[in-house]
């Protein structure tokens, strides 16, 4: 029986298909979807234009209008028109 080291048991399922390592993007995309849809819920209840609010809370207000635009196309995924 041939042993496997770590390394090739990690990165074999990889090259495959890429199932695992699609699987971990679409999981950790999700998570920044919630992240960022609670974070706009915030600003949008703070009264706060966006820049205003990303500098108060020493954000980017360029990585906010990206994860808007993320948020969008996820919800015309969902909720196609």
């Amino acid at each position: 029986m041939q042993s496997v080291g770590f390394f090739e048991l990690i990165v074999s399922p990889l090259s495959g298909d890429g199932f695992v390592l699609g699987e971990i993007q679409r999981i950790k995309h999700q998570k920044a979807l919630e992240y960022w849809s609670q974070i706009l819920k915030e600003q949008q209840e703070s009264g706060l234009c966006i820049k205003a609010f990303c500098r108060s809370r020493q954000m980017s207000h360029h990585a906010m209008y990206y994860w808007i635009k993320e948020l969008r196309e996820e919800a015309m995924l969902v909720n196609p028109q």
